[in-house]
């Protein structure tokens, strides 16, 4: 093999070593969802928790961990009391995943929507 096919190997075996913890449960608890279901491992997470014609009443662990995460910021963040809001405490997530940068894009894509108004199309 080439030094650069090894390298790029290291590199894509590094990120799939390196899933957070959630996504480390997630993937067990999918494959067993899938196994009691009846359907093959090849089933893709957006068959399984998307919005199709067989919606079931599941959540991926790691949507959900992420939601949690992001509620916490909010509440932080829009707290009735100024001193919690003045604290500036930083809410902890995984390195490649973060919320308050999460929060902070939908915020600015928001006030975008606003100031653009409904743009027609058509």
């Amino acid at each position: 093999m080439g030094e650069t096919v090894r390298k790029q190997l290291a590199e894509g075996l590094a990120r799939v070593s390196s899933l957070d913890v959630a996504d480390k449960i997630d993937s067990p608890a999918n494959l067993f969802i899938k196994k009691w279901l009846g359907q093959p491992r090849c089933l893709s997470d957006v068959g399984l928790f998307g919005r199709n014609m067989l919606q079931l009443p599941l959540r991926s662990i790691s949507q959900g961990y992420r939601q949690e995460k992001v509620r916490v910021v909010l509440d932080l963040r829009e707290s009735t009391d100024h001193l919690v809001r003045a604290a500036g405490s930083q809410v902890r997530t995984v390195r490649k995943w973060k919320a308050q940068e999460k929060v902070d894009k939908a915020v600015i894509r928001l006030k975008y929507h606003e100031v653009i108004g409904r743009v027609k199309v058509g």
